[in-house]
């Protein structure tokens, strides 16, 4: 905490707590560079030195910066919640980002994404990097707000691991074994965006839609049985009924029949998955696909999990605006280093 943040009395107390306060509503706001954070404090230590003369300009103009941010950002907690908040930030230290969900933000800001208009294609269990002090550079690329969104780190993983085979193939400083770990990582993450992916939808619907469900809706949706006991679901199962009760609708919306990248995941790409984490010893056609996992099988695997990912997303929304954490994939091109900022 601060150690300035109760130095003062009466009048003067007034006008530092809303300045104080007005500081605090920057940092969750993820303003407080470490150069602003200077200006800042420097402010806060100098309001008792304040001239007389400037007290009430001083005091009314930032009661106005005050208004306007509570119009903007749709600041709807109380102040201590606010101040209690932002210290949790302060404190994490320099440079350091405090992981704060987006359902919580929006208890702090009904208007966040003024800020930062990403926010609003987050889903609600999406944490937000609010971070004090960080450092700005003079390219002013830098996001200042970090997202950490489960779906966004599994597909970075696809990338990266995409990107060193690419690699290898202009450099060839990688030997066969290792190409070929690198495919069959691709296609074991590829199966974990894809329930990643869903398992949001799932999650995502139960906290925002006002809906009332059926008792086998709830348990389909959460996995859990009305007694607590696990009820776990295949990942198939999950692409066909999660839609299903998402849209409301009493028959199957996707399938192998209609589907070329639904029948591709859950057929090819399946049985390739289940031979690298699923292997039988007698089944000598497991054994030849673990061997055998190659530069054309990963690229099928990824345009197809992205493909039905797609899918899935217009269906429920008639939109991708919430892929912001997707980028298409061309054969034989890397991924440019821009989309991993």
């Amino acid at each position: 905490m601060l150690a300035w943040r109760f130095a003062h009395r009466g009048k003067m107390k007034s006008i530092f707590s809303d300045y104080y306060y007005y500081y605090c509503t920057h940092v969750l706001l993820n303003f407080v560079s470490a150069d602003r954070a200077d200006q800042y404090e420097h402010t806060l230590k100098k309001i008792s030195n304040i001239p007389n003369k400037d007290k009430k300009p001083f005091f009314e103009k930032l009661g106005l910066e005050i208004k306007k941010e509570i119009d903007l950002y749709g600041i709807t907690a109380d102040r201590d919640l606010i101040i209690k908040t932002a210290e949790m930030v302060i404190n994490a230290g320099k440079d350091k980002s405090l992981l704060i969900p987006k359902s919580e933000m929006l208890t702090l800001f009904s208007n966040y994404g003024a800020t930062w208009p990403l926010f609003d294609k987050l889903p609600s269990y999406a944490n937000i990097g609010v971070t004090y002090k960080y450092r700005e550079y003079d390219d002013s690329k830098r996001v200042n707000i970090q997202v950490f969104q489960p779906e966004a780190i599994i597909f970075e993983d696809i990338a990266i691991l995409y990107n060193l085979v690419l690699e290898d193939d202009e450099n060839k400083k990688l030997s066969l074994k290792t190409n070929n770990a690198l495919c069959r990582n691709i296609t074991v993450s590829c199966f974990n965006l894809l329930e990643c992916y869903i398992n949001g939808k799932a999650a995502e619907f139960i906290y925002s839609s006002d809906r009332v469900l059926s008792e086998d809706e709830k348990s389909i949706l959460t996995e859990r049985k009305s007694d607590g006991k696990q009820r776990l679901l295949g990942l198939r199962d999950k692409f066909i009924k999660y839609p299903r009760i998402i849209t409301n609708n009493t028959h199957h919306i996707l399938d192998e029949n209609n589907s070329k990248c639904f029948k591709f995941v859950f057929i090819d790409m399946k049985a390739r998955r289940d031979s690298y984490v699923h292997l039988n010893y007698s089944d000598i056609t497991k054994q030849k696909t673990l061997y055998s996992a190659n530069e054309k099988t990963f690229t099928d695997d990824i345009l197809n999990t992205i493909g039905l990912i797609k899918e899935i997303e217009m269906i429920l929304f008639g939109n991708t605006e919430k892929l912001w954490y997707l980028t298409d994939i061309t054969i034989n091109k890397k991924i440019d280093r821009e989309f991993f900022k």
